[in-house]
């Protein structure tokens, strides 16, 4: 369970985040690349995707936890960065970038 100073911040931190979300809408209801989308018949860009909004988990490492030594082999770059609270050792296969399925 959080104290309640980890969830005041949570808090704050998503109404922040809920607040910038809906003034990006806004102002990409009205530009000009959304307008000339609309007159092509396309679906407007509505969202502006915002990652990294939290801090890293303060969690033991998968070595600490299981006493055996750990490595990633991640075909993409948010896989290898969600990874690394469990373990330092990332290897990244560089020809698979872009592709969850890979054969290594």
């Amino acid at each position: 369970m959080h104290n309640i100073g980890e969830r005041l911040q949570g808090a704050l931190t998503s109404a922040l985040i809920n607040y910038v979300s809906r003034m990006f809408r806004g102002l990409l209801k009205d530009h000009p690349v959304n307008k000339a989308r609309v007159a092509a018949g396309k679906n407007i860009a509505n969202v502006i995707l915002l990652r990294g909004c939290g801090m890293r988990l303060r969690l033991p490492s998968f070595q600490e936890r299981h006493a055996l030594r750990s490595c990633i082999v991640a075909p993409t770059k948010i896989l290898g960065g969600a990874t690394q609270v469990l373990t330092p050792n990332i290897c990244y296969y560089s020809s698979s970038f872009g592709k969850h399925m890979v054969r290594v």
